[in-house]
């Protein structure tokens, strides 16, 4: 795992990761790691994930908390990566609906050595999204928040080809629908309390990545990152700006 995440992971308990533009690449990169490094740990879903594939891989439903709490005895020592889920979506054989919040809290406390790797909403595969009141599914006994967004959205209109729920995107920035999305627009969405951080913790750390930070993006990516700093929001203890596909990193503090 690269040094940067190495640093921010907690030392217990629930990492939720929210928003669009590589969610599932980061839950399942950071679990691969954890998992590499010994510590029990386990992707699960509060909302729809696409079912995992490829070898090592192991999706479980549970029903209820005490089948949560079977799966994650059993799963401990399970040499692959354990996805825990509650059922294949009606009519999606690729998809799996999510866990209730509680039973991941619960599990996260009686389990204090494991580490928890949740995707808690979806976007549609692009990298912005408008959130419903609803929305993100957050448990909480979250450590740390890590909203995502892809760079490749800046300087994209704000339509449904690019954000996701575009209408209610424009309106928590203050943008009009179509307009070119800008670093100070992903940045109000990105601290909004009825955006990307609804359903935030009281006391989770918050660490935004810019996911797609590539070529010509790099410096957008730079400026947003300097936006969401500059907020000085008292729960953002940094920002992570890179690519998951050329695994290029770096990290911003306050």
């Amino acid at each position: 795992m690269h040094p940067v995440w190495q640093n921010l992971v907690p030392p217990a308990g629930i990492i939720t990761i929210v928003g669009g533009g590589g969610k599932t690449s980061l839950m399942y990169y950071l679990v691969s790691g954890l998992k590499a490094a010994g510590t029990p740990v386990f992707a699960a879903t509060t909302t729809k994930l696409l079912a995992p594939e490829g070898d090592g891989h192991r999706a479980v439903l549970v029903r209820s908390l005490e089948e949560c709490r079977q799966a994650v005895a059993a799963g401990s020592g399970y040499p692959g990566i354990v996805t825990l889920a509650r059922e294949v979506v009606a009519g999606v054989v690729s998809k799996l609906a999510g866990l209730e919040p509680a039973w991941l809290d619960a599990v996260a406390a009686e389990h204090p050595a494991a580490r928890f790797v949740v995707e808690g909403d979806g976007s549609a595969g692009l990298p912005l999204k408008g959130h419903l009141a609803y929305e993100p599914v957050v448990p909480s006994a979250t450590k740390l928040l890590i909203p995502v967004v892809g760079a490749d959205a800046i300087g994209r209109p704000l339509t449904g080809d690019w954000v996701h729920r575009p209408a209610r995107a424009a309106e928590l920035a203050g943008a009009a629908e179509g307009a070119a999305v800008t670093a100070a627009m992903i940045a109000k969405l990105l601290l909004h309390p009825e955006g990307y951080l609804h359903n935030c913790p009281p006391g989770a750390s918050v660490v935004p990545f810019i996911n797609k930070a590539e070529g010509r993006a790099r410096s957008r990516a730079a400026e947003l990152a300097a936006a969401v700093l500059a907020a000085r929001h008292p729960a953002v203890s940094g920002v992570v700006v890179g690519s998951m596909r050329r695994a290029t990193l770096t990290f911003a503090g306050k």
